[in-house]
């Protein structure tokens, strides 16, 4: 099919685009469903219930955080896929990441 065929390696299927998103949106379910079991659980014998409200609002907080970390790398898997690929740029940290968070990578790989 694309034997020997270099430049076929540019183009990322839509399919593996989509995947960071999908993976979160199923680790966000599994994360809800076991906390929802967890509270359960704990409900009647915690003494302190106000710090079983505030780790289930840190965990859900974190994990909604996740999924839209995972949308934002999406749309720039599909960004760079859909960008004119005739010059040799290849996809790097500093592409996905917000500013201050590349330059925290660049010092990091020195």
């Amino acid at each position: 099919m694309h034997y020997n065929d270099p430049s076929a390696l540019q183009n990322t299927p839509w399919s593996v685009s989509l995947l960071p998103t999908l993976n979160s949106s199923v680790m966000l379910c599994v994360r809800l469903v076991f906390l929802k079991r967890v509270h359960k659980y704990y409900r009647d014998k915690i003494q302190n219930p106000s710090a079983l409200a505030a780790v289930t609002v840190v965990v859900v907080l974190l994990s909604f955080a996740d999924l839209g970390f995972a949308a934002a790398v999406t749309g720039e898997l599909f960004r760079f896929t859909n960008a004119d690929l005739t010059d040799t740029h290849t996809l790097r940290a500093s592409d996905i990441l917000p500013p201050f968070a590349s330059q925290l990578h660049a010092q990091s790989a020195s």
